[in-house]
């Protein structure tokens, strides 16, 4: 739906976790840090608390996984163009890299179906 994939992944785990409703602004502002802190920070933010239990943060990174998995699993579908966008910079020897603070079966699955 046009949603960036990190938000959904964090309202689907929130929403699942304990029923908290996430806004985009708060999901937003969390994005590029590493995914547990971001968790963290979102668990805190929601709660409008300072801290949140170790423990706690460490379900809720292992219930974002699986609701990512989740997410991925539909995506089978390529980008149009590419492919074709990286033939043309490979034929041009430019290397492409992906960085990415999604787990490694996350991030191949989504470039191999780019």
């Amino acid at each position: 739906d046009g949603e960036p994939l990190v938000i959904a992944a964090f309202r689907a785990t929130l929403a699942a976790h304990d029923g908290t409703t996430l806004d985009f602004e708060t999901a937003n502002a969390v994005r590029g840090f590493e995914k547990k802190e971001a968790l963290r920070k979102l668990l805190c933010a929601t709660r409008g608390v300072d801290r949140v239990k170790d423990a706690e943060v460490d379900a809720v990174f292992k219930l974002f996984k699986v609701e990512l998995d989740k997410l991925t699993a539909s995506m089978k579908t390529e980008i149009t163009g590419t492919s074709a966008t990286f033939a043309d910079l490979a034929s041009r020897g430019i290397k492409v890299c992906v960085g990415s603070g999604f787990p490694d079966h996350v991030v191949k699955g989504i470039v191999q179906n780019m």
